[in-house]
């Protein structure tokens, strides 16, 4: 969005009346140069040259080796969200994009700066009214004036014409307040780019819980039908003699355990689902979704650059940036309350006493006023003034700086967890591998006498508690990868620095 469009357009042969005040250019220039202080340029902020965790997070993400990245990885684009391959995930972004009513706020609040901004910049220009005025007075020579024997009359008195005023802005004041207005729509805007991200982000991650809540149903399902088919298998060698009353109440509890893990997931599921209408912008009753697994979600790969693109990319330091420009023209305002104001009134148009014979060359009259005012004495407002602002110029710094070491440490989380979970992905996946071997190995040995029950009890165990972490982890790694895209900016595109 370009802010400013509106109301810079309105510029036009007005703008030539600034031109006015270089007759008095010198002094102009003079005043200009002794309340600058010259700070224009935005602070620096010290980075690596490089992210420490980058090539060992790339390498994980892809599913390489550690310390061993992948040539030619991406870095986000506008549409990150995309790089999860997934219809489904592009549909929930595109509808949460038009719908969230946060993200509606942050819009409805880019057109109020906007309007602001425009009302500042107005102040630069000349206002001009056209002025109908109709005055009856009597006596007609005052209060008092009629003296005895005379007639009593009255005189009317109506006018027409065009008034201006215009403030010539020397030391820059006007300008100033306008510069920083449109420093804080920008600023608005950025605003509004660091809620889509948060909500782009949240809507991927909240869809990624609901599918890891669907696959560990899935997996609680299954590891109930087979604790079902265990007890009967039970029951049938205790029949036969071979197991005890102790093994089928054992067989019996973990059957409860598992009915119990059932409608956990389906409640966390459920909870994932109205988030993720809520985020949308509409109700769970509305919301249909089709996907059934984390299997159709694709594990991206992206390079995260380095950390010097994050000022560009990143929406917070940008509005942070903006913030500190404004800062800095608040100040100049300040200060250029020091120095004399001089305005220009100018009224005409046609009066007379009738209306009939108003607009007639005798009938035009102009006044012309101009006004000189410098203050004297505001027991030190102004200094206060300049003192607040230079204070808060501080303060915008200062979150300038830290909004950058944030996005640093950001990206470096993400990178630690996206290595962290693609590691333990690998080792779970092992191990729910070697978990179903281990279960339908000890269920033949069981059914034929070879394996007690006691081991097939803990196969059974262990095969469920693999395959929950398992999917759990999945779900870990791609949100990891979700923060990634977050921590680096993602969705903004080409990055504008």
């Amino acid at each position: 969005m370009h802010v400013g469009r509106g109301f810079w357009a309105r510029a036009s042969a007005w703008g030539r009346l600034s031109a006015a005040g270089a007759a008095i250019g010198g002094l102009a220039l003079a005043a200009c140069a002794a309340f600058d202080d010259g700070k224009r340029d935005i602070p620096r902020q010290p980075l690596p040259a490089a992210f420490k965790d980058a090539d060992a997070a790339q390498a994980s993400a892809a599913g390489g080796a550690a310390g061993k990245a992948p040539l030619e990885m991406p870095k986000p684009g506008s549409a990150w969200w995309k790089d999860f391959h997934n219809d489904e995930i592009d549909r929930l972004v595109a509808a949460a994009l038009v719908n969230n009513h946060d993200l509606k706020v942050a819009v409805a609040r880019i057109a109020q700066a906007e309007a602001q901004a425009g009302m500042a910049n107005a102040a630069q220009y000349p206002n001009l009214a056209l002025q109908g005025q109709y005055t009856e007075q009597a006596p007609a020579g005052g209060i008092a004036t009629v003296q005895p024997g005379t007639p009593y009359e009255n005189q009317r008195l109506p006018q027409i014409g065009l008034q201006t005023s215009y403030e010539l802005d020397l030391w820059g004041k006007n300008a100033y307040a306008a510069q920083s207005a449109l420093a804080l729509a920008q600023a608005s805007v950025h605003y509004r780019e660091a809620v889509a991200l948060t909500l782009t982000s949240d809507v991927v991650k909240t869809y990624i819980d609901y599918l890891a809540e669907t696959d560990r149903l899935a997996v609680a399902r299954r590891n109930l039908d087979d604790a079902r088919k265990a007890l009967a298998a039970v029951r049938t060698k205790m029949d036969r003699g071979d197991a005890t009353i102790i093994d089928v109440q054992q067989q019996e509890t973990a059957v409860a355990n598992a009915e119990a893990a059932v409608p956990l997931h389906r409640l966390n599921r459920e909870r994932a689902f109205n988030k993720l209408a809520a985020l949308l912008g509409t109700t769970p009753s509305e919301l249909s979704l089709s996907g059934h697994s984390l299997a159709d979600v694709k594990q991206p790969a992206v390079a995260p650059g380095i950390p010097s693109e994050l000022i560009c990319r990143r929406p917070d330091i940008r509005r942070a940036e903006a913030r500190l420009v404004a800062a800095d023209a608040d100040i100049k305002v300040a200060r250029a309350k020091m120095y004399p104001d001089l305005s220009f009134s100018l009224q005409g148009g046609y009066g007379g006493p009738a209306f009939t014979n108003l607009i007639v060359p005798t009938n035009v009259f102009y006044i012309i006023l101009g006004s000189l005012t410098q203050t004297i004495f505001d027991a030190g407002k102004v200094e206060d003034e300049i003192r607040f602002n230079k204070a808060r110029r501080e303060e915008m710094v200062e979150s300038y700086r830290k909004a950058i070491l944030d996005a640093v440490h950001d990206v470096e989380d993400a990178l630690a967890e996206l290595r962290s979970t693609g590691e333990r992905h690998t080792a779970l996946a092992n191990a729910a591998s070697h978990a179903r071997q281990a279960y339908a190995v000890s269920t033949t040995s069981f059914d034929s006498g070879n394996t007690d029950y006691i081991t097939l009890l803990d196969t059974e165990r262990s095969l469920f508690t693999a395959e929950d972490a398992e999917t759990g982890i999945r779900a870990e790694r791609l949100k990891a990868s979700v923060d990634l895209f977050k921590a680096l900016g993602g969705g903004i595109e080409p990055p504008r620095c």
